[in-house]
């Protein structure tokens, strides 16, 4: 049996991201925390890659640590290390390869632990929802919460309903389209209908032959569908470039911003952190003496007005590259005292952080940042050297 991979998608960085790019999709973040220790957590409908992001981010700002399975092709690479980050389990689909009974012996082994399905399988127009989801739900006795996405509201989160399973698969899945029905995918042509797959369909046979004669034509309907506006991009390749061309040009003029925030929010925690420090001067001294910190006074007194003094200087955007290194020397230090465990740690899989939770880390790749790009276009640094560079141009 796999070891569960420890979930780390309830990171308050990554709720931070979820917030920003809800409030500029204009989406919102709907539901609660389950109140289960254990429970199955669905994700639908699933159309498109997109889905996924959208519910990671959702479940980071709602706090739910799960683990889920994901198709085993986007486990490679960096894009792999994040999966595995928020507790994402490949699954290769090609493979006769049964995940329920390592699901139930996974809850039966921890005393709080939930796992997120997306019961369609896939992000084409399939016949039904997989019911693998169900037996795990069934066998292990646990809840199955009702996690969503729906385009149309502009929502993301916990349905409010929950499943609790009887064993009665087509009475439980009239819950299921009863909540999942009404919500819209990215793309509705290729939902699928909400009923069980099972072998045989479990139906009479003029009711799998209903089905599979609507199912096969919407198929071969969609497929030829999406040829054709495959086949209409490829025919246009001018407007494709000049759109490309005209998004990169107007990418380009505000390519200085992702810096200056960057700047500012680095600026404003080093302010922010240098004025509690000098405000609780004697504090810090005693922390740092607890700490083994040589010449505490004299060290508390400089990192204190460093990170004061500093912090304002970013903000401006004066002496940026020298400040931000400055400054990246004590977050070295914080890693190595204060946060060392907890840095450390983060690099084991028991752990229940990850380096997005250890503050000096992140700060310090920031700064790191800073000292090779420097403040940009909107600070000080930028107009000084604006004015020293025309005051060395021949007259």
């Amino acid at each position: 049996m796999r070891e569960i991979p420890k979930s780390r998608m309830a990171s308050p960085l990554l709720a931070s991201v979820g917030r920003v790019v809800y409030r500029w999709l204009g989406w919102t973040c709907t539901g609660q925390t389950p109140a289960y220790k254990k429970y199955v957590i669905l994700a639908a409908p699933h159309t498109s890659n997109l889905d996924g992001f959208l519910l990671i981010l959702a479940a980071s700002m709602l706090k739910l640590n799960f683990s889920f399975f994901g198709k085993h092709t986007l486990f490679r690479g960096p894009l792999g290390w994040f999966m595995r980050q928020v507790g994402g389990i490949p699954l290769n689909r090609t493979r006769n390869q049964s995940f329920v009974a390592e699901a139930v012996g996974w809850f039966e082994r921890n005393e709080a632990f939930a796992i997120g399905v997306a019961p369609e399988g896939t992000r084409k127009l399939t016949s039904g929802w997989k019911t693998g989801f169900y037996y795990i739900a069934l066998q292990a006795k646990v809840p199955v919460v009702l996690g969503y996405i729906d385009y149309a509201k502009k929502e993301g989160g916990i349905l409010p309903e929950v499943l609790i399973p009887t064993g009665d698969i087509d009475q439980d899945f009239e819950t299921l389209r009863r909540n999942y029905g009404p919500l819209t995918a990215l793309y509705p042509e290729w939902k699928a209908p909400i009923v069980p797959l099972r072998s045989g369909w479990g139906d009479s046979p003029s009711e799998a032959e209903e089905r599979v004669q609507v199912t096969i034509p919407a198929k071969q309907h969609l497929n030829q569908q999406r040829k054709e506006e495959e086949n209409h991009f490829m025919a246009q390749p001018s407007i494709i470039s000049k759109a490309s061309s005209l998004a990169l040009k107007g990418l380009g003029y505000v390519d200085w911003v992702p810096g200056m925030l960057t700047r500012l929010v680095v600026g404003f925690a080093f302010f922010d952190s240098g004025r509690g420090k000098l405000a609780n001067i004697e504090n810090t001294v005693n922390f740092f003496t607890d700490l083994g910190i040589p010449f505490p006074e004299l060290n508390a007194a400089f990192v204190s007005r460093l990170e004061y003094y500093g912090g304002m200087l970013l903000l401006l955007g004066v002496a940026t590259r020298i400040v931000a290194l400055l400054l990246s020397s004590t977050m070295i230090v914080a890693l190595l005292t204060a946060d060392r465990e907890t840095f450390v740690g983060a690099f084991t899989r028991s752990s229940e952080v990850g380096l997005s939770d250890v503050a000096p880390f992140v700060l310090g790749v920031f700064l790191s940042w800073l000292v090779v790009k420097g403040a940009g276009a909107l600070s000080v640094d930028a107009l000084l050297k604006r004015v020293v560079q025309k005051k060395e141009e021949p007259a």
